[in-house]
């Protein structure tokens, strides 16, 4: 039985930290891609920045749901596991934002011309 408990700590801990470095890993890609977006004036790299900052967001949500989560009270012993359903909820609703502001902005914007060609193509 001590081994049991002992193995789902372990499973447990394993799994905020999975989290954690994916949310390090999501926001460094995310800088990555702002700053080429910034440099090249790429509307595609501007988009994928866009679509990694959701990443960043949903893997922090899931990192503070598996941390609250495992939190234990009085009232509720078995811990608060119904929290990542709820953080689920929250990167969905960014993951869906985000997209109804990209194809906003795709349908409503103004034509433009390609800017900073010349630096991008070698």
């Amino acid at each position: 039985m001590k081994k049991a408990f002992f193995e789902q700590k372990e499973r447990q801990e394993d799994g905020r930290k999975v989290a954690a470095y994916s949310t390090m890993l999501n926001l460094f890609l995310t800088l990555a891609k702002g700053g080429l977006a910034i440099f090249s004036g790429s509307a595609a790299i501007l988009a994928e920045t866009i679509h990694s900052l959701t990443d960043v967001i949903g893997s922090l949500a899931v990192w503070t749901g598996i941390v609250i989560s495992r939190k234990k009270s009085p009232a509720f012993p078995w811990g608060l596991y119904k929290v990542e359903n709820l953080a689920a909820l929250v990167s969905a609703f960014f993951i869906l934002l985000m997209a109804y502001e990209l194809g906003k902005s795709m349908l409503l914007s103004e034509a433009k011309g390609i800017a900073n060609i010349n630096i991008t193509v070698v």
